[in-house]
């Protein structure tokens, strides 16, 4: 968890005010034993007037109203299409690929065609994921 938590710390250093933090696949599993730290992160964030926009799975609603109450953020769910336990986030030329199930991980990829990339594959699900689960089918 270490990992994860040194790549969120990363983008709150290296991150100014007005930009925008994008990450997709949030699953409830993300935020077991950690919510402490994703709301402490968070509200570090919202201080430093960082956007996020983030695309939760549908098993992570209650997660995402409760991101939905910041300023400066942003939430929309993925279509019901089954679980994934990685999750990405993108922000400046990173991309970082996490996962919190069996052992926790994160990768970073730091190359501007690469977090465009990536940001062009949001850009798409953003296009498609849902305001609010009662919406989706």
């Amino acid at each position: 968890m270490e990992g994860i938590k040194n790549v969120r710390e990363i983008a709150l250093q290296t991150m100014a005010s007005g930009e925008v933090m994008y990450y997709f696949g949030n699953s409830a599993s993300s935020h077991e034993h950690v919510l402490g730290y994703w709301d402490d992160w968070n509200a570090r964030r919202v201080k430093k007037k960082i956007h996020a926009h983030i695309i939760y799975n549908q098993d992570a609603t209650t997660f995402g109203e409760r991101r939905k109450k910041l300023k400066y953020t942003k939430v929309k769910y993925l279509p019901k299409a089954g679980p994934t336990d990685a999750w990405i986030e993108i922000y400046g030329d990173i991309v970082a690929i996490a996962l919190k199930k069996e052992t926790p991980m994160s990768v970073v990829i730091r190359n501007k065609l690469v977090a465009q990339s990536f940001k062009t594959y949001f850009d798409i699900l953003w296009s498609v994921s849902v305001d609010n689960v009662k919406e989706s089918r």
